[in-house]
């Protein structure tokens, strides 16, 4: 639905992170296609198909988004060297979430989650099962009990070493899940005075305010 790639394991120590998305993150349009061949997709001319029926996806666009047109417009390009129909199809803007998103009629679109320093709690909703009509903010509404119980279980680590382990762990699941894809992380812009030390864009770390001060220059 949604935005990384890499192939190798590596950690921030301070910070816990991980890259766990193995081989998911790959670009491999060969392997791509023969998965789609083992499901039963097989190729049609320029599309695939499947007891007749072309393998189609709909790519959900906000009016006057420009960005949003464009990364419709990559995906489609992309998707099609695999054999992969990409139909844009731009809605009004204030419609995308009411009549689209949270109903579940679409089956791809874009858009961000803010990132902060509780990344299980706050993902939780993304990711947790449905309840009957209740899907919180997982939209597209599959998940599974592992995923369920490793969230809990991280939420409730109080240990930050321990916690790191925990929610890379659940990160993992979530990965071969492949529900929400995140592509890249936007830029964080802050201006600050030229002569004022260590502040600025921090990203997901606090800053230490007592490095920041002005350097007499």
């Amino acid at each position: 639905m949604s935005r990384r790639s890499a192939t190798t394991s590596t950690s921030t120590p301070r910070l816990g992170y991980q890259d766990n998305s193995s081989g998911f993150g790959t670009y491999d349009p060969a392997r791509a296609g023969r998965l789609l061949a083992e499901a039963g997709w097989m190729p049609r001319g320029k599309y695939r198909a499947k007891a007749g029926r072309t393998l189609a996806l709909r790519f959900v666009v906000p009016s006057g988004v420009p960005i949003s047109r464009r990364e419709g417009e990559l995906t489609r390009a992309l998707l099609e060297r695999i054999g992969v129909r990409v139909d844009i199809e731009v809605v009004p803007a204030d419609d995308v979430f009411e009549r689209y998103v949270t109903p579940g009629n679409m089956d791809i679109v874009s858009f961000s989650w803010l990132g902060t320093s509780f990344p299980v709690s706050q993902m939780k909703a993304v990711f947790a099962r449905p309840r009957g009509r209740n899907v919180q903010q997982n939209y597209s509404r599959i998940g599974s009990a592992a995923i369920d119980a490793a969230m809990d279980k991280a939420i409730a680590e109080i240990a930050p070493e321990r916690a790191k382990v925990l929610v890379n762990r659940t990160d993992r699941l979530i990965w071969q899940q492949a529900s929400v894809l995140p592509l890249y992380q936007r830029p964080q812009l802050v201006a600050v005075r030229a002569d004022l030390a260590n502040v600025g864009a921090g990203g997901f770390l606090k800053p230490a305010y007592q490095d920041i001060g002005f350097t007499g220059r």
